[in-house]
C-alpha cells in the first residue's frame, strides 16, 4: 500500500512537471547519486524545458551523475567578508588593539567557511584575551580526522565551539541532537523525555523539571549557533522545535 502511494506521488510529480513548458528544479544538499527518473523528474529529451540545479558538498556526486563539466564550485568568503561575519557574532570587543590580532588569527583558521566563522565567533564572544589565545593555539594544533567526508576546517571549529559550551547538560543535549538526521526537526518534548530517560538531567524528578532543563540547554546551544530554533504551529499549540545545523 505504501509503495503504491509513493508511485502515485512520483507519477503525479512527473505529470505536473511535464505540463510546464519551462521549469527549474532545485535539489539541495545531495549526498549520493540520484536517479532522477525514479523520483519523477523528467530531463533531457524527455523534457528539454526542465532545467535542474543541485547542490552538493561531495564532488563524487557530480562525477557519478555525469555533470562534473557543468559543476560550479562555490568559493569560500573573502578575507574582508570573513572578518565582517566573524565580527558580527564575536562582538565589537574584537576591535580592541590587544584582542584584534588574535581574533583575526582565529578567524583566519576558519578558512572562510560561514559555518565555522559563526560558531567560533559565537563561542568566543565575551571571552578574555587568554581564552582567545588558547583557542587560536588549539585551532593551529588541530590534528585532522581520518574521515575524508568531513571538512577539516569545519570540524576543528565545531569541536572548539563544542568545548566552549558551558555545562555538561548542554553538551549532552547537543550530542543527543546529533543522533537525529541532519536538518531533522526535533520536538523539545522528545528532547526532554530522552534526556530524562538517559539521565542527562541531574536531580530531576518530574517531566516538568526535565522540560525546563531541556529548554535551558537548547537556549544555550542556540546562543552558541550550534542549533537553529524553529517554531512550528500545531493545532491548539505553538511548540518550539529545534534543528541540528549541518
Amino acid at each position: 500500500m505504501w509503495r503504491l502511494k509513493l508511485e502515485e506521488q512520483i507519477d503525479y510529480a512527473r505529470s505536473r512537471l511535464k505540463n510546464e513548458k519551462r521549469i527549474l528544479v532545485i535539489l539541495d544538499d545531495v549526498w549520493e547519486k540520484l536517479n532522477l527518473e525514479a523520483v519523477g523528474i523528467p530531463f533531457g529529451d524527455d523534457h528539454k524545458g526542465c532545467k535542474i540545479v543541485l547542490t552538493t558538498r561531495c564532488q563524487e556526486v557530480c562525477h557519478k551523475m555525469g555533470i562534473q563539466t557543468k559543476a560550479i564550485p562555490l568559493n569560500v568568503l573573502s578575507k574582508d567578508d570573513s572578518w565582517n561575519l566573524f565580527r558580527k557574532y564575536a562582538g565589537q570587543g574584537v576591535d580592541s588593539p590587544p584582542l584584534n590580532v588574535v581574533a583575526r588569527e582565529v578567524a583566519k583558521h576558519c578558512g572562510g567557511l560561514p559555518l565555522a566563522l559563526v560558531t567560533v565567533g559565537s563561542a568566543l564572544g565575551g571571552e578574555d584575551l587568554q581564552e582567545w589565545k588558547k583557542a587560536a593555539l588549539k585551532l593551529k594544533e588541530f590534528k585532522p580526522t581520518d574521515n575524508e567526508d568531513v571538512d577539516q576546517d569545519v570540524f576543528s571549529c565545531l569541536k572548539l565551539s563544542y568545548n566552549y559550551v558551558k555545562g555538561e547538560e548542554t553538551k549532552s543535549c547537543f550530542l543527543l541532537c546529533c543522533l537525529f538526521p541532519e536538518d531533522h526537526d526535533i520536538d523539545i518534548e522528545v528532547m526532554a523525555r530522552y534526556g530524562m530517560g538517559q539521565g542527562l538531567f541531574q536531580y530531576v524528578e518530574t517531566m516538568e523539571e526535565a522540560r525546563c532543563r531541556a529548554h535551558t540547554a537548547i537556549k544555550n546551544l542556540k546562543a552558541s549557533c550550534l542549533l537553529s530554533m524553529l517554531f512550528v504551529a500545531l493545532p491548539f499549540s505553538l511548540l518550539p522545535r529545534i534543528r541540528v545545523c549541518g
